[in-house]
């Protein structure tokens, strides 16, 4: 697999996550809308390792619809084999 830098450096994905900075507050079921949009059918490896990264980088926001999503995304990684389920 791929360094996370050179997963993160796709320009559909820079867009997406630029246009989501600093609306976390007050928009975050629309983000994660637009988050489940940008994975479409939830089996692309690179998508989906995108998407839980970023999620772990908004911990800080204590938001239980985020902690659901990334859990989410993160057991879709583990049943497709993406990543070893501990």
């Amino acid at each position: 697999m791929n360094s996370i830098k050179q997963i993160v450096k796709n320009k559909e994905w820079q867009e997406l996550r630029r246009s989501l900075q600093g609306t976390w507050k007050t928009s975050s079921k629309q983000n994660l809308l637009r988050l489940n949009k940008y994975l479409g059918s939830w089996t692309d490896e690179k998508k989906l390792r995108r998407v839980h990264n970023y999620l772990g980088a908004l911990r800080g926001l204590k938001n239980k619809d985020i902690i659901s999503m990334r859990q989410k995304v993160k057991r879709r990684r583990e049943f497709l084999g993406f990543i070893k389920k501990y």
